[in-house]
């Protein structure tokens, strides 16, 4: 059971730090794997579900990535510092 209030959640504190600073969607990444995630992945261009994440967060982020068991985020930005 995931037990938690409707006004806090990730997305509300990535849009504090993304307004303080002047952060676009286009310049963050942000990765999810449970319901807990939605918010956060709705605020940017970059949204990447983990391939063990829920089904509701596969619907929402834009791209996916490797589980967490086999380093999804890792992976993601090892492509990024590649680049």
């Amino acid at each position: 059971m995931d037990i938690s209030s409707p006004n806090a959640h990730k997305g509300f504190a990535l849009e504090k730090v993304m307004h303080t600073y002047g952060i676009k969607s286009h310049e963050i990444m942000v990765f999810g794997d449970y319901n807990n995630d939605l918010e956060m992945l709705a605020l940017s261009d970059y949204s990447f579900a983990m391939e063990n994440a829920h089904p509701n967060i596969k619907k929402v982020a834009r791209y996916t990535t490797l589980s967490n068991d086999k380093m999804g985020v890792e992976h993601q930005l090892k492509k990024l510092v590649a680049l």
